[in-house]
């Protein structure tokens, strides 16, 4: 088995509890959790939405932190005190919905208190999802208070107060009829609307996470995995996100190389091309990592040695930046290396189409491999009005994605390579947060 990604730890354990367990993983195997999905906030780095809708979250305060599988920079911490994450309601204001969320408390609220985890409405109504103590004389521990109408609303709650410092996960789901509350896949309750629609109160309608619309009432905890859909999902469903989406079929991948003979001591080139988007790539040599990049070009000086001999090339690629991970894609390619006067081969440029500047201590800087087999080396990078934002005469300090001293915006920046004046390479490389 390969190892997965930081990332797909959030969903792997799913694969071996259906290992274990094959009766159960077999009722979930037909969920589609695609469907319906206006919203989807793994916040793997960032909070941006990988669904179709693009709503990304413009984060407050809040700060990214450790998941619950221990993947570094996967969650958000909010203070309690003014962190939220808002996010744009235009698909949002409707009357059938799920809201599905993992939550990390850390404390609670006073009496007759709340803190809420998710909320969408105005002034007199929204939609929440929150942890009271005896809120309104009613809500005490997990709860959902949703408005049908001005003063008008349906309470649920599991009526204990949660334990601290663990993890939780919460939906609440609504169709014409019923809403429903569940914890841990577990249905709490069903309040019937009597025939009301949701009620978005009497004001501009804000959709928040860590706090009330009003950026008010803002909770203590850890969030992460927040899934949005216009549908409201069933038991099934509801147990699928608590147990973990099973990942599907592994993607195809080719695996091909820039020369069909191969010297003792020169250069080669990999390039792996899969069906279906994909962003990390880990580059094996003889079963040993050399790089794990967004790339899926990678160059390997191949050692020179006195003897004929073979080596293997593998490559595993993961979809890291998906709502709903598959599984990755692996490839391998045995080569034969010649020993053989490879002196007369021109020089290669490898220029990688994507880094990270995250300060992560992987892939932070854009790194050129082989610059200095090239004279009077000029390098420019450009942003989409054509200004020149770095610029570089050889390549001895590489490029840390900074324009006057602050990381440029996610993005595709044009790049142009000259050698002794004349142009060798041209192409994008991509800023990913």
């Amino acid at each position: 088995m390969h190892l997965p990604p930081s990332a797909f730890m959030k969903y792997y354990f799913y694969l071996i509890f259906s290992f274990f367990f094959p009766f159960l993983s077999g009722t979930t195997a037909q969920v589609n959790l695609n469907q319906g999905l206006i919203g989807c906030y793994p916040f793997t780095g960032n909070a941006n939405d990988l669904s179709n809708r693009n709503n990304d979250g413009d984060v407050r305060g809040a700060k990214l932190t450790t998941d619950r599988f221990g993947n570094a920079n996967a969650a958000y911490d909010f203070d309690g005190i003014d962190d939220f994450i808002e996010i744009g309601v235009q698909d949002l204001k409707i009357n059938e919905f799920s809201y599905s969320m993992w939550i990390y408390p850390r404390s609670l609220p006073s009496y007759d208190q709340a803190f809420f985890m998710f909320s969408i409405g105005s002034a007199s109504g929204d939609q929440g999802m929150l942890i009271g103590n005896e809120y309104t004389g009613v809500l005490t521990g997990f709860s959902n208070g949703s408005y049908l109408g001005y003063d008008y609303n349906v309470r649920c709650m599991t009526r204990a107060m949660p334990k601290l410092n663990q993890w939780y996960h919460i939906v609440l789901a609504k169709d014409v009829t019923n809403y429903y509350f569940y914890v841990d896949g577990k249905l709490i309750c069903a309040s019937p609307t009597k025939g009301s629609a949701a009620y978005y109160g009497t004001g501009i309608v804000k959709a928040t996470i860590g706090a009330r619309f009003n950026y008010g009432q803002a909770i203590n905890a850890i969030i992460d995995d927040v899934h949005l859909y216009n549908r409201s999902l069933n038991t099934t469903e509801v147990e699928t996100l608590f147990k973990g989406v099973p990942s599907t079929a592994p993607e195809k991948i080719t695996l091909t190389q820039d020369k069909t003979t191969t010297c003792a001591g020169e250069q080669i080139q990999f390039t792996a091309s899969v069906n279906s988007p994909t962003v990390s790539y880990y580059w094996k040599v003889d079963g040993i990592i050399q790089s794990i990049a967004f790339s899926n070009e990678f160059i390997y000086q191949l050692p020179d040695r006195h003897v004929d001999y073979q080596t293997t090339i593998s490559v595993e690629a993961s979809d890291k930046n998906s709502c709903f991970p598959s599984d990755p894609a692996t490839a391998e390619k045995t080569i034969t290396v010649a020993k053989c006067d490879s002196s007369s081969e021109n020089p290669s440029l490898f220029v990688p189409t994507a880094f990270t500047p995250n300060n992560d201590g992987k892939n932070d800087t854009w790194e050129i491999f082989n610059p200095d087999a090239f004279s009077e080396l000029k390098i420019s990078i450009f942003n989409r009005w054509g200004e020149v934002i770095f610029q570089s005469a050889g390549y001895a300090r590489p490029w840390n994605g900074t324009y006057k001293g602050v990381v440029v915006p996610a993005g595709a920046y044009p790049y142009k390579i000259y050698s002794q004046r004349n142009l060798i390479k041209q192409g994008v490389v991509s800023i990913i947060h």
